[in-house]
């Protein structure tokens, strides 16, 4: 089945996502797959957050690297986990500003998945890109997958996930990357 034949169930699937009315929603900057950003901003398929799809975030081709980017952390998930075929995956972070990246934290499953740093003299971070391993992937009822995720650079915490739309056959692919804004 080719890609383009796909199109049409995500459009069904993420446009019958729980929408959030919450005033208080976190508002995440996303890198969305281009055929179907309204449906995933208009869709807000995880309770609390607002999804925003950036222009200059947008990619038109699935199983591709993504990043996002605010003030002092990067997000980027690369080819090998834009597509997926079991329930966990790896996120790269990058303090923006090359200091001191703190954790990196699953909110899927509630775990610290990553800490610590290896900081000098001057207090710089000598390990500004950290690929953190076993992210949980969690089914929604509408048909989508999701990882929830935290990251904590420069004293300054950001909410994130990646959405997913389940290919059949046992695997996944990125439909969105998301940050939180600041």
């Amino acid at each position: 089945m080719s890609k383009f034949l796909m199109i049409p169930a995500i459009f069904t699937v993420i446009s019958i996502s729980s929408i959030s009315t919450s005033a208080s929603a976190t508002e995440l900057k996303c890198g969305c797959y281009a055929p179907v950003e309204s449906q995933i901003a208009a869709g807000n398929p995880t309770s609390g957050f607002n999804l925003n799809c950036e222009s200059n975030d947008r990619f038109t081709t699935t199983g591709k690297s993504v990043s996002v980017q605010k003030s002092y952390l990067k997000v980027y998930v690369n080819d090998s986990n834009a597509v997926q075929d079991d329930e966990d995956m790896s996120i790269k972070f990058r303090s923006r500003n090359k200091q001191k990246f703190h954790e990196a934290y699953d909110k899927t499953d509630g775990k610290i998945l990553w800490s610590g740093g290896g900081f000098n003299e001057n207090d710089i971070d000598d390990t500004t890109e950290i690929n953190v391993d076993g992210f949980k992937i969690s089914e929604k009822n509408d048909g989508t997958w999701v990882t929830l995720f935290r990251g904590n650079a420069n004293k300054k915490v950001y909410d994130g996930l990646v959405l997913f739309y389940d290919l059949g056959d046992g695997k996944k692919t990125m439909t969105a990357l998301c940050l939180q804004d600041d």
